[in-house]
């Protein structure tokens, strides 16, 4: 039997087609390169045309691969297209049913925010003038007038019997211990649920309302008492420098210790608790904005403080009649003529805020365009959870300082 020629193993390859070329040596022309995978470990190889059934090593698994003929890749079909079916398309109709319910919406949409605008307050005309001394005479007025006046009318009388009792050292002493401690929570009391309504009747005033539209909502002891700092703290910022003044001197004339920190509240109240509504702070007294609309509204400032600086006498004056030895009848009375002019007081500050929230007559460029301005609207402040919810929010009433 002729014996059977042994095949020869294809080539190995060992040389390595990459190298740098020589200068001025031309780019070599490279063979497309075809892609296969390793018969051991699967790894994909790739290798030229010329190198089909030779061999070259995986470098994975630096095992021998032959390389095998390159796959040719099926022609696609093309679809073929009967001309039975080639009819143009007949022309096709408006969609006018689905216009007209967008056009619909559309409208719908613009009707209610119309109808939404229409229920934001407008707000006065002539904002020191209009409804000032008449803002008292409301029905939802009368009866904060009625209850405050009440409340502290019985702080008073509660002083007066703690002073009665601790006049004498019998056992009636005792007593004025625990009048002491209802006199305190009362007075505490009547501290937070006052300051909460006066910061509601400036924010509501400020936003327009001619009426209070509520009171402060509901939202626990925590929030009315967080919300009382407002007043609380203007008032104390207010009277601080006039004690740094008074404290030299109050030891010569007593009577300065308590005067002038009362002037100085006077004149930088307003000032004070319009800047703390403006940064949203209760402990941050100063505002740029605020402070630039003394120049750009001066003439609203004036006007206001026409208003403020007799109500603030009056307000004091009624405290200081309660303190004296006076009959109970006229201490009521003056209660009643103090509290009054305390709602008065921030029905005068909701207005000075929204006067100058408007665009200023003494310049031809609006306040809003200077560089001290900021919006406030008022869902961000304290006030929005007091006053009147809008339905769409890009209706909320807003001030702009």
């Amino acid at each position: 039997m002729p014996e059977k020629k042994k095949r020869s193993p294809p080539e190995l390859i060992e040389e390595n087609p990459y190298r740098l070329l020589a200068e001025g040596e031309a780019l070599p022309n490279f063979e497309t390169e075809f892609r296969f995978g390793c018969s051991v470990c699967g790894t994909s190889l790739s290798a030229p045309r010329s190198h089909v059934g030779k061999q070259i090593r995986c470098p994975d698994c630096h095992s021998s691969v032959t390389v095998p003929q390159p796959v040719v890749a099926k022609p696609k079909r093309q679809p073929q297209l009967d001309p039975a079916f080639n009819i143009p398309a007949a022309p096709t109709a408006p969609n006018t049913v689905h216009a007209d319910i967008a056009h619909q919406l559309l409208a719908d949409a613009a009707k209610h925010v119309d109808e939404q605008a229409a229920k934001l307050p407008k707000g006065p005309k002539r904002p020191f003038r209009e409804s000032i001394i008449g803002f008292g005479f409301y029905g939802a007025t009368l009866a904060l007038w009625l209850a405050f006046t009440c409340g502290l009318s019985l702080e008073h009388v509660l002083i007066s019997v703690i002073n009665d009792l601790t006049d004498s050292l019998s056992f009636a002493s005792i007593i004025a211990i625990f009048v002491s401690a209802i006199a305190s929570f009362v007075a505490i009391a009547m501290i937070i649920i006052i300051s909460n309504y006066l910061l509601a009747i400036v924010i509501q005033t400020s936003a327009g309302y001619d009426r209070m539209e509520s009171g402060p909502e509901s939202f626990g002891m925590v929030e009315w008492i967080w919300n009382s700092f407002f007043v609380v703290n203007a008032l104390a910022f207010s009277c601080l420098p006039g004690g740094l003044i008074a404290a030299p001197v109050g030891g010569i004339l007593p009577i300065f210790i308590w005067t002038i920190p009362l002037v100085s509240a006077m004149f930088l109240l307003p000032l004070v608790l319009s800047s703390m509504l403006h940064e949203n702070s209760r402990i941050q007294p100063y505002s740029a904005g605020i402070f630039a609309t003394l120049r750009t509204h001066s003439s609203a400032w004036f006007a206001a403080y026409s208003w403020l600086i007799p109500l603030w006498l009056f307000i004091v004056g009624g405290q200081w009649i309660t303190l004296l030895a006076a009959p109970v009848p006229v201490k009521i009375a003056a209660v009643g003529i103090s509290t009054f002019c305390l709602l008065i007081y921030a029905r005068v500050v909701g207005r000075l805020i929204w006067a100058i929230g408007r665009p200023s007559r003494q310049r031809d460029v609006p306040v809003e365009n200077s560089d001290h301005t900021a919006e406030l609207p008022v869902r961000n402040r304290p006030s929005a959870k007091m006053g009147k919810q809008a339905a769409d929010e890009k209706l909320q009433p807003s001030l702009r300082l």
